[in-house]
């Protein structure tokens, strides 16, 4: 099959066998499209096939998403980097585990609490992420870019042991608000209410 240079998104599509026969069979084929053939192709297919009693689900992602899980992964790893500084401060400032927080050194609390934010909002990032990457890839991928570099700034400042100094990466949330936005489309769009 020849390739053009437009977008060729990728398909999986997935049977099960009727449950007459009790027995479920899951298959996953990847394949890239022709972008002549974008056209005979939707987004999120169901059908029924007649003949044989199968249900088959395609779901046609582009190329471009391979941008949202490199961001995914960049996220994955940022949150090990904040781990690891957590793990490097308890050294340098002498508190042991099981401790979560000093009683006595504030920059410590403050590093403690930049990781302890992140993994809180981490689901919710994924979630957005991967979900509205779906409708809008390429875009969700910058906007899960710019809602790293805001953590990033965040950590840096909050840091620093002054709570305040924080405030310099809430920008980072208007790329969270574009994955909300790229999630609720998808939602909507899968619901066909538009």
């Amino acid at each position: 099959m020849g390739f053009s240079n437009g977008p060729k998104p990728l398909v999986w599509s997935s049977n099960t066998c009727n449950d007459r026969q009790k027995l479920i069979s899951f298959t996953v084929h990847c394949v890239f499209l022709e972008s002549s053939k974008l056209e005979s192709v939707s987004f999120l297919n169901f059908t029924t096939k007649d003949e044989d009693g199968t249900m088959a689900l395609t779901l046609a992602v582009d190329e471009d998403y391979g941008y949202v899980v490199v961001v995914g992964v960049l996220s994955m790893l940022f949150s090990y980097g904040l781990g690891a500084n957590v793990f490097f401060a308890r050294k340098r400032f002498g508190i042991k585990y099981p401790i979560m927080y000093s009683d006595t050194n504030n920059q410590f609390n403050c590093m403690q609490r930049v990781h302890a934010n992140y993994l809180e909002m981490f689901p919710t990032f994924l979630v957005l992420l991967f979900c509205g990457g779906l409708a809008h890839p390429f875009y969700c991928a910058i906007a899960g870019f710019v809602y790293l570099l805001g953590r990033l700034v965040y950590s840096i400042g909050y840091s620093t042991g002054d709570p305040d100094k924080r405030l310099f990466g809430l920008f980072g949330y208007f790329g969270l608000v574009f994955l909300l936005y790229s999630t609720i489309e998808l939602a909507l769009r899968l619901l066909r209410w538009i």
